[in-house]
């Protein structure tokens, strides 16, 4: 009997870590009802997905492939199932690898399927937005950021148009993110895939929650320093400049912790921005509800959330306290020193294979 390989593309912030945290925690449940979620080291299965998009860092790293087949190839199983937004990077960067690792997993007897959440751009742009922050990797504040980012379809919405040439006989099963999904994103997602019943034990609670507006804005101040200082990340040194990162986000999140700013999440909508949002995805994403599930984007997910009160900090009329309070941290932060790990650092690189009659090596 042919298996199936499940591939969860995600992509970020559509309840992917809970998923992913969920199925980790039950690997050993979901073997007994058949599914193989593979231990690579990590709850997510980020280096198969950056191995196969050849990303910064990853480049072909033959690891995690290794250990990932000799899992598969020993361990009962009728369906297979991989979870990383990375694959999200595969699908529209490196479309011809993807296709090519779907086919070396075919030649083994599998029926391979791809698997997208799909949430509202509106309503998903303030977490992406405080995630690429927190991690100093954006120094532009909500409003140009949005306008920045809204000059191009979502990922759904791009396969939907005009998918890889690479992928574009390959059908992608889209799931909206709807109430159900947040309730449960395990749960949601394995019903979505004819796997109702077999969904791992427990819930799968929020993870990533906003961050504070005062952290925020230490960290754009954070980000905006060290690009003034280092510029961006030269290509081939992410690892080594997560090093630098890691320690000055600690004091980040230990201050921020401390004097309690994590009580008032960061809200940057208001109502321009969000028109503005609607304005520019609205027909396309109509079109998009009404082809993949024959309903209404309304109907889907409902009319929008009424917006909280944007509460950005605002150099022009910043409280003097707050405005000192912030700075001092990213003084404190600025100071800290690299760390290093040879070993996270390293990676053995090889070719990965290609399809069926490729060598791994």
């Amino acid at each position: 009997m042919t298996r199936r390989l499940i591939i969860h593309v995600g992509p970020g912030k559509t309840g992917t870590s809970a998923f992913q945290k969920a199925c980790a925690a039950d690997r050993a449940g979901l073997a007994d009802r058949g599914v193989l979620y593979p231990d690579l080291g990590a709850t997510a299965h980020h280096p198969v997905a950056n191995g196969i998009s050849l990303d910064i860092g990853y480049k072909a790293n033959l690891n995690p492939f290794e250990k990932l087949l000799e899992q598969a190839e020993a361990r009962p199983h009728d369906v297979l199932l991989l979870s990383s937004e990375g694959f999200t990077r595969a699908l529209f960067q490196t479309s011809r690898f993807l296709e090519n690792y779907c086919r070396f997993w075919e030649a083994r007897d599998y029926a391979v399927e791809l698997v997208c959440a799909v949430r509202p751009r509106e309503e998903a742009l303030e977490s992406q937005y405080c995630q690429r922050v927190k991690i100093l990797n954006q120094g532009m504040r909500f409003g140009p950021w949005v306008r920045d980012s809204l000059r191009e379809l979502p990922p759904y919405l791009r396969f939907w148009k005009d998918p890889p040439r690479a992928l574009s006989r390959r059908a992608v099963t889209f799931i909206p993110y709807d109430a159900a999904m947040k309730a449960n994103a395990a749960a949601a997602i394995f019903s979505a895939m004819g796997l109702a019943g077999r969904e791992p034990a427990g819930g799968t609670g929020r993870i990533n929650p906003h961050p504070g507006w005062r952290r925020v804005e230490a960290c754009l101040r954070l980000t905006r320093a060290r690009f003034r200082r280092v510029g961006p990340v030269a290509p081939g040194l992410a690892k080594w400049d997560w090093g630098r990162i890691e320690p000055m986000l600690k004091i980040v999140t230990r201050a921020a912790r401390k004097q309690g700013w994590e009580e008032e999440p960061f809200q940057g909508f208001t109502p321009e921005i969000r028109a503005l949002a609607e304005q520019r995805l609205g027909e396309t994403q109509e079109a998009f509800a009404q082809a993949q599930w024959g309903r209404s984007w309304r109907d889907v997910f409902g009319p929008p959330a009424l917006l909280p009160p944007a509460n950005e900090f605002d150099p022009r009329n910043a409280d003097p306290e707050d405005n000192d309070a912030i700075q001092a941290v990213v003084r404190d932060a600025l100071r800290a020193k690299p760390e290093r790990n040879e070993k996270a650092l390293s990676n053995r690189h090889a070719r990965w294979p290609l399809g069926p009659g490729n060598s791994s090596t």
